[in-house]
């Protein structure tokens, strides 16, 4: 047998820039470019767009837009990011949030002509903010399969929990930062819209984050902190990938997760359009969305701590978690129902921060932020530990968002032109939460219930394999001599 030396791992890193290709280093870089783009998208989204509260018949509109055309291209995004690739893809993406945002500014900048009695439906500045809008609706398709695919391929199932965590803590302080940024800017402001700085602010975000994209490097060129390499495979025929797609919303481990799917993104319009806007004016809003986005950090990173502990089978972590997350549900929608019921502001602008008042919707604001963060973070480590095949990964990101997006898209619909009345859509809220709860059971007994290895022992099978891979080598190049 010819002799070879044993290298201490089978996947030596192609490059010298290893720590640029380290799964971490990648999951930080989607974790900042959604800091900029999603993360200020979800702070205007919380303060209504920054728009009056006579005109969120406007917002919804764009919403509905944006949600549907995202949802029908979460279909397709998945085989079209394996076609141009992440880093191209993350551009793109990115990008779309900064029109967006140019045109929704430029859109309010007619409403201070304009009469709450008056309609500006007809304007060509609203016309190009709908269009923005559907425009969105595909790039966020593209940056949110994008991201499924990092987060979702690039842990191991040691530190997939973590990995979740860490990329919803990042994200979400986004949101954070982009709530603190509009409360100082409209701090003093009487008007009953976001200023221009506001808008400028988020702006700048959004570029930084569609630089930040061009970083991105290739799947196949990540490390995991195991040692093992990405293995995404290139895209197939489009027959192919049609099959494949079709085979995911026929899976049934999917099936049982879908109205948890639908849940996730259906709340929000209640939560940010009826909750926050209801109940607070518009320094306030920003102020309370502050407390809402700082829950999600905490929440994601509490939680991941939990899915990651290793001396618990992944079965015995779903089940525990989901419990955690069945009674902050319960309790958050259920005070929510008496909030609405009982205590609405006296006036059309809702409570100042200052008014006492505001305490009580502000905490159950901030809870819905904490549930947020559960679920979401919940059904990505799930979804990860449910297949191990990195393409099957990518097509469940990409049904998981056209679920979250179908739900926002109906939910959006209720509260457009002609809304349905606040109670009824958070009746429907609480209904969905419970509805979704004994099929998201039944998908967690598909886990293993055995302990999973940690990562230093996924390190060792790394090594191993590799001493394997050589003395197979070099028996096929002996026999080859002989």
């Amino acid at each position: 047998m010819v002799s070879k030396t044993l290298p201490t791992s089978n996947t030596d890193p192609p490059s010298a820039f290893s720590w640029y290709n380290n799964a971490f280093t990648q999951v930080l870089l989607i974790s900042f470019i959604c800091f900029g783009a999603p993360g200020m998208f979800n702070t205007l989204s919380s303060i209504g767009a920054g728009l009056p509260s006579w005109d969120q018949a406007t917002a919804s509109t764009g919403n509905e837009i944006l949600t549907w055309t995202f949802a029908f291209f979460s279909i397709l995004a998945p085989s079209v990011s394996m076609k141009i690739g992440i880093r191209f893809g993350a551009f793109v993406a990115a990008s779309g949030y900064l029109i967006y945002t140019i045109a929704l500014w430029n859109y309010s900048q007619g409403l201070p002509n304009l009469q709450p009695s008056e309609s500006s439906e007809s304007s060509t500045s609203r016309s190009l903010f709908l269009a923005a809008s559907a425009w969105l609706g595909i790039c966020a398709a593209m940056l949110w399969v994008t991201q499924g695919t990092v987060i979702m391929s690039y842990p191991t199932t040691a530190n997939s929990g973590s990995y979740v965590a860490i990329f919803w803590f990042i994200f979400n302080s986004g949101s954070l930062a982009g709530s603190v940024w509009s409360f100082a800017e409209n701090f003093s402001s009487s008007a009953e819209g976001a200023n221009d700085g506001t808008y400028f602010g988020f702006m700048a975000f959004m570029a930084l984050a569609s630089f930040l994209a061009m970083f991105m490097t290739e799947a196949n060129n990540v490390r995991r902190e195991d040692g093992t390499f990405v293995e995404l495979k290139p895209a197939q025929s489009v027959r192919a990938e049609a099959t494949g797609i079709l085979a995911t919303f026929t899976d049934y481990k999917m099936l049982l997760l879908t109205p948890m799917m639908l849940y996730t993104n259906w709340c929000y319009t209640y939560q940010f359009n009826i909750l926050n806007v209801t109940f607070f004016n518009v320094r306030t809003r920003s102020y309370t969305a502050a407390f809402y986005w700082a829950a999600q950090m905490f929440g994601a990173m509490i939680l991941g701590k939990v899915l990651d502990k290793t001396s618990w089978s992944l079965r015995k972590r779903a089940t525990i978690t989901l419990g955690c997350t069945v009674f902050l549900g319960v309790i958050s929608w259920g005070l929510c129902v008496y909030l609405q019921g009982n205590l609405l502001p006296d006036s059309e602008g809702g409570y100042d921060l200052t008014d006492t008042k505001s305490l009580f919707p502000a905490a159950i604001y901030t809870c819905f932020g904490f549930l947020d963060a559960f679920v979401q973070v919940w059904l990505y480590w799930l979804m990860i530990n449910l297949t191990n095949d990195p393409a099957t990964v990518v097509r469940y990101s990409g049904y998981y968002k056209t679920l979250q997006n179908v739900g926002y898209g109906i939910s959006s619909a209720l509260n457009s032109t002609s809304p349905v009345s606040p109670m009824v859509q958070l009746l429907i809220n609480c209904g969905l939460f419970l509805v979704c709860l004994p099929p998201s059971y039944m998908a967690l007994t598909k886990l293993s219930d055995t302990v999973a290895p940690t990562v230093d022992e996924q390190k060792g099978k790394g090594r191993e394999l590799g001493k394997e891979l050589v003395i197979v080598e070099a028996v096929a190049e002996e026999n080859i001599r002989a």
